[in-house]
C-alpha cells in the first residue's frame, strides 16, 4: 500500500512539473484523430457563472488499469486529472489550473461510467484553450487533450446546461433524440422564455478539394419557430419530434444561442440501410449513385457495389469496414450543424484516411499527409468557419493542384483498396 501511494504521489508530481504550458502549435495532434488511445474522455463545458466555468468529465472504466497491492481489500484503479485553461494553441500563459484524483474499485472488465467536475475560475473572455491531461497511475500512461471554450457573452451555447431526463449528469455532445425528454437550464436565472429555429437536415455534400465553383453561404432562414416557456425550477423542458437542427436563443435578436441536433437515430453510429447509402457518393460517379438512391433493394444494391470493388467476400467485408468505420469516425469528430461525415474535414477523413501530422492555431488547422517539410508531403488546411451553431465548422481552403491526388484516391477506392496517403 505504502508504494502504490508513492508511486501515486511521484505520478503526480511528475504530472505536474512536466505538463504544464507550451506553445501547442507546434504539437503534432494527429493522435488525437486515430483510434490508438486507450483512454477515450467525453467533456462537457458549463458556464456557472461570468467569473466561474464547470468542465465536465466522463470516463468509462474499463479503459484504466485495476491491480490489487500488497495491502489492498480490493482491485482498484488510480486516475489523475489536470486542467490548464489557456488563451490558445499558440499562447502559454496560464489562466488557471486545477488537478483531481480519482479511485475506481473493481476489476479491468468492468464498463463503469465515472463521471467527474471541476470548476474553474474564468471570467468573460473571448476564445479559450482546455489542456486536458489524464494520467493511469497504474499503467504509467498520459493522454493529453484539447478543448476549445468560448466565455465572451451570456447567449452562446456554454450557458445553458442539458440533461437527458433520468440519467445521471449533463448530456456529453449536442445530440438528441425523437421523444425523449431533456432538460435544459440557463446560467442566467432571470431567463423566462428560449426562442428555437428549426432546421430540417441539410442532404448537402461538400464539393471535391479541388473544385472552383463558389460554395453557398450558409443560411440563417429558420424552416420554423417556436417558444418554450420556463417549467419549473429554472428549468427548460424539450422534446424534440422531427430530424434537424434546432437552435435556442434568449434574444431573438442575438444570433449566438444553444444547438441541439437531431440528425440518425444512434448518432454517430451508423446504424440503418438507408444511411449506408448517401456517404458512397464520395467514391461512386453520378449514374452509380442515382442507381444506389432509387434501388428498392437497397441492401442487395451496396453489397452488389462493394463486391464489383473488392471482388470477392473478404476484400468487400474489409473495405466496407474501414470505409464506415472512417464515416463514424468522421461523425464523432467534426460534426456541427450537418453530420460529421458531411463537412469538408469528413470528406477528407472518409477518403484519405487520418493524416500523418495535425498542427492547430487558433482559427485554423492543417491536416500533412507525408513527412513533415517533405516537398513531396500533402497539406490541407481548413479555416473555422464562424457561425452561431457550433465552434467545429471548418472549410477547406480548395485548390486544383488536389485535382490529381483525389482522383487517385477515388480511384484507389474503385480498384479495391482503401486509400491511406502515407
Amino acid at each position: 500500500m505504502r508504494n502504490s501511494s508513492i508511486l501515486f504521489f511521484l505520478l503526480l508530481c511528475a504530472l505536474v512539473a512536466c505538463t504544464g504550458p507550451r506553445n501547442i502549435s507546434n504539437v503534432n495532434l494527429s493522435y488525437l484523430y486515430k483510434d490508438g488511445s486507450l483512454i477515450k474522455p467525453e467533456f462537457k463545458i458549463y458556464h456557472l457563472s461570468a467569473n466561474k466555468s464547470r468542465l465536465y468529465l466522463k470516463l468509462k472504466s474499463n479503459q484504466f488499469l485495476h491491480t490489487k497491492e500488497l495491502n489492498d481489500e480490493k482491485f482498484n484503479a488510480k486516475i489523475i486529472v489536470r486542467v490548464d485553461v489557456l488563451n490558445s494553441y499558440e499562447s502559454s500563459d496560464l489562466i488557471d489550473s486545477v488537478s483531481a484524483s480519482i479511485t475506481h474499485f473493481g476489476v479491468n472488465e468492468d464498463k463503469h461510467k465515472l463521471l467527474k467536475h471541476l470548476d474553474l475560475n474564468v471570467t468573460m473572455s473571448s476564445n479559450l484553450l482546455l489542456k486536458i491531461t489524464i494520467t493511469d497511475v497504474k499503467r504509467q500512461l498520459t493522454n493529453i487533450f484539447y478543448k476549445n471554450m468560448s466565455k465572451s457573452n451570456k447567449y452562446e451555447g456554454l450557458n445553458f446546461h442539458i440533461a437527458k431526463a433520468g440519467n445521471e449528469g449533463p448530456l456529453f455532445g449536442n445530440y438528441v433524440e425523437n421523444n425523449s425528454e431533456y432538460h435544459i437550464i440557463c446560467s442566467n436565472q432571470t431567463v423566462q422564455k428560449l426562442y428555437v429555429r428549426y432546421y430540417k437536415n441539410t442532404k448537402t455534400l461538400p464539393l471535391p478539394p479541388h473544385s472552383t465553383n463558389k460554395i453557398e453561404p450558409l443560411s440563417y432562414k429558420a424552416d420554423s419557430l417556436f417558444i418554450i416557456n420556463m417549467a419549473t425550477d429554472s428549468t427548460f423542458i424539450f422534446k424534440p419530434k422531427s430530424r434537424g437542427v434546432y437552435h435556442f436563443q434568449i434574444n431573438k435578436e442575438v444570433r449566438d444561442g444553444l444547438t441541439l441536433v437531431n440528425f440518425t437515430p444512434n448518432y454517430p453510429k451508423i446504424t440503418s440501410i438507408a444511411e449506408l447509402v448517401e456517404p458512397l457518393r464520395y467514391i461512386t460517379n453520378k449514374d452509380e449513385f442515382i442507381e444506389l438512391i432509387e434501388s428498392k433493394n437497397k441492401k442487395s444494391s451496396i453489397d452488389k457495389f462493394w463486391i464489383s470493388l473488392g471482388k470477392d467476400p473478404t476484400r468487400s467485408k474489409s473495405l466496407i469496414k474501414t470505409y464506415y468505420k472512417r464515416i463514424e469516425k468522421a461523425n464523432e469528430m467534426f460534426a456541427a450543424h450537418v453530420e460529421g461525415w458531411r463537412t469538408d474535414r469528413g470528406l477528407i477523413y472518409a477518403v484519405m484516411g487520418p493524416p500523418n501530422s495535425i498542427y492547430r492555431v487558433n482559427n485554423s488547422e492543417t491536416w500533412i499527409y507525408g513527412e513533415d517539410q517533405s516537398p513531396q508531403a500533402l497539406n490541407f488546411t481548413f479555416i473555422v468557419n464562424k457561425n452561431p451553431f457550433t465552434d467545429n465548422d471548418y472549410y477547406l481552403i480548395r485548390s486544383e493542384a488536389y485535382k490529381n491526388v483525389w482522383m487517385m484516391a477515388v480511384e484507389s477506392w474503385r480498384q479495391g483498396r482503401a486509400f491511406n496517403a502515407k
